[in-house]
């Protein structure tokens, strides 16, 4: 009986590492821009169905900041610049 719980135990964290392993090497695929085995979509696809925290992301892409408000002496320029194309 002890031995059939060590043997279950010992499998349960054997898939664990192979799960994370997985998902670090398909996340490293995405990122470099590679195509996934046939194995590793349908590892993907058994993931997304039995454990959806496995399954690899690629972080959101850094948003680009947004233009700095106009200084004081942009705005004083811009506003020269309209009166000189009125004349």
């Amino acid at each position: 009986m002890v031995f059939i719980i060590v043997k279950t135990v010992n499998k349960v964290k054997e898939e664990a590492d192979v799960n994370a392993k997985m998902k670090v090497r398909c996340e490293e695929k995405m990122k470099a821009g590679e195509p996934l085995t046939d194995f590793e979509q349908k590892w993907v696809k058994r993931m997304e169905k039995r454990h959806p925290e496995m399954v690899p992301t690629l972080p959101e892409p850094e948003a680009e900041p947004a233009p700095a408000e106009p200084t004081q002496t942009e705005k004083l320029l811009t506003e020269i610049l309209s009166e000189l194309k009125k004349k």
